[in-house]
């Protein structure tokens, strides 16, 4: 009698803060769309990180784009997260980054 034993390999995203791009849009391939107010006056803007941070908590975000409140999509900050990693199109508009899956041993 043999047993066959095979180790579970768990994914998790790796950030890659240096993937963090302004003046980028990464279009496509959006599984959510946020709408973030703008900040109270004298207060930090804080949307950019909020839409990184949204797209770690969902685990079938890689990447995402916070196009600016102003520019392409009306006066509120949007926030669009992506399945996959679209190839980068300039934009001023936009700033946009990307995870990495890594397979943890």
């Amino acid at each position: 009698m043999s047993i066959l034993c095979t180790a579970a390999r768990a994914q998790s995203k790796a950030e890659q803060g240096a993937a963090t791009a302004p003046g980028v849009d990464r279009p496509g391939a959006n599984i959510q769309h946020l709408v973030f107010d703008a900040p109270t006056a004298g207060a930090f803007d804080l949307r950019v990180d909020q839409c990184s941070t949204a797209c770690w908590m969902n685990n079938a975000c890689l990447a995402w784009t916070y196009v600016k409140p102003g520019t392409t999509q009306g006066p509120k900050g949007n926030c669009w997260l992506k399945k996959t990693v679209p190839p980068p199109s300039t934009n001023a508009c936009c700033i946009s980054g990307y995870f990495e899956m890594q397979i943890i041993r």
